[in-house]
Order: structure tokens, then C-alpha cells, then sequence
């Protein structure tokens, strides 16, 4: 379940319609996002049955709360999906990357704590991210979190930790258009060749490589050599 609670869900004839519905409800003002709620749940295998290369995501935020949007693309509707968190003192502290605030406000409630994970990983805050993996459960959601929002320098650390990547990191490398990540990983690291061609060349790894992103192109490029 995700930690955002679900406030509107509507349904559009068209994009356009749905993007000046999100931006007509008033909760603050609207930043392009790279990736929506709708694909917060991280697991080791993320795949959705459905395409979402065309689906666009904003996030906003007001004194008290967090909100995310989603414009899912359906075959004939568009649908607005928005989600809300409350603030927290401890979500704010992960925000800034304020530990002392961070320890004072501590909420132990799982939910919570992966928000505040996300918070961490999303503003390059190290220091809160090693806190949580050391002490929970955590660093396989933190390395796929890292991979999502395209944090490199997270990425690196969590390997330097022992953290595995699974055999699914180059697909949701594409689907997240994380290309920084992507260029340390293949072109650099070259952690390809520590997989067969058969754990990484799954149908969602085809689905992705089709697609024509940079992300995608520069992935071809590398495989193809």
C-alpha cells in the first residue's frame, strides 16, 4: 500500500483536460516529475502490464502536505489520479537532510519510514539513507529507489555497502529514464557482463530497449558492441 492516500481519480477524454484539472485543484504550484506514485511500490520486479511511456507526472506541495499526480494513459481516456501525505517533522528533516532534526522527530511507523527513505534518496541526503539501511530492512528498496530518481552518487554508496543489484536493474533503468545511473552502470562498471543475456533479456527489458528514449539508445549502443 502506498503511503500517499488516494484523494482524486478522474476520468478525461483527453490530456489536456486531465493536466488543467490538476492544476485547477490548487495545491500549490505544479513541477514536471520524472515518475509517478502509480510506481511507488518497488519490488524486485516492478513490471507493469501497462505501457507507461506516455503517462506524465507533476508533484506539488502546501504548508501541510505533499501531493502527487499521475496522468495515466489509457486506449481512449486519460485519468488523473491524486495522491496526498501529510507533512512531518521528520519527512521535512529528511527533506533538508537535517539529521539531529531527523533522530528528534523519528516516527518508527514502517510507512513513514520509507517516505522518509524516498524523502532522502530524491534530495541526495546520504547521511539519512545510511542511517535507515543500517538500522532497518531497507537497502534493496533504497537501491531501487536510487535507480528510479536517477541518484548516481546514492547508487554508488549502496554498492560500496554490499547492496546487489538483480537481474531486472537494466529494465528499470529504461523505464525510469535514469540516465546517469545507466551510463555508470553499463558503460562504465559494465555490470552486464556479471549477468547472462537470458536474466537480463526479459519481456520487460524488451519493452523498454523498443522504446525510443536516449536512456533506451544509449543502452543498444552499449549492447550492441
Amino acid at each position: 500500500m502506498s503511503i500517499y492516500n488516494p484523494i482524486k481519480n478522474i476520468v478525461f477524454l483527453t490530456q489536456e483536460e486531465a493536466v488543467a484539472a490538476a492544476h485547477s485543484l490548487h495545491f500549490g504550484d505544479l513541477k514536471n516529475d520524472l515518475i509517478g506514485v502509480s510506481s511507488v511500490e518497488i519490488s524486485d520486479t516492478p513490471e507493469a502490464s501497462r505501457d507507461t511511456e506516455e503517462d506524465i507526472y507533476f508533484s506539488s506541495e502546501t504548508d501541510d502536505a505533499f501531493y502527487s499526480y499521475t496522468i495515466e494513459k489509457h486506449e481512449i481516456t486519460f485519468i488523473l489520479k491524486v495522491y496526498r501525505t501529510k507533512k512531518h517533522g521528520m519527512i521535512s528533516a529528511a527533506k533538508r537532510g537535517d539529521f539531529d532534526a531527523f533522530i528528534k522527530n523519528f516516527d518508527k511507523r514502517i510507512k513513514m519510514i520509507e517516505f522518509s527513505l524516498s524523502t532522502a534518496i530524491i534530495h541526495d541526503n546520504w547521511e539519512i539513507v545510511e542511517y535507515l539501511i543500517d538500522n532497518y530492512e531497507l537497502k534493496n528498496k533504497a537501491i531501487w529507489l536510487a535507480i528510479r530518481y536517477d541518484r548516481l552518487e546514492i547508487v554508488q554508496h549502496l554498492l560500496l555497502r554490499g547492496v546487489n543489484l538483480t537481474s531486472n536493474w537494466l529494465a528499470y533503468c529504461m523505464y525510469s529514464n535514469s540516465f546517469n545511473v545507466v551510463k555508470e552502470l553499463l558503460g562504465i562498471q559494465k555490470f552486464h557482463l556479471k549477468y547472462s543475456s537470458d536474466e537480463l533479456k526479459t519481456s520487460w527489458f524488451f519493452r523498454e530497449v523498443r522504446k525510443d528514449t536516449p536512456v533506451a539508445k544509449y543502452v543498444k549502443e552499449i549492447l550492441l558492441k
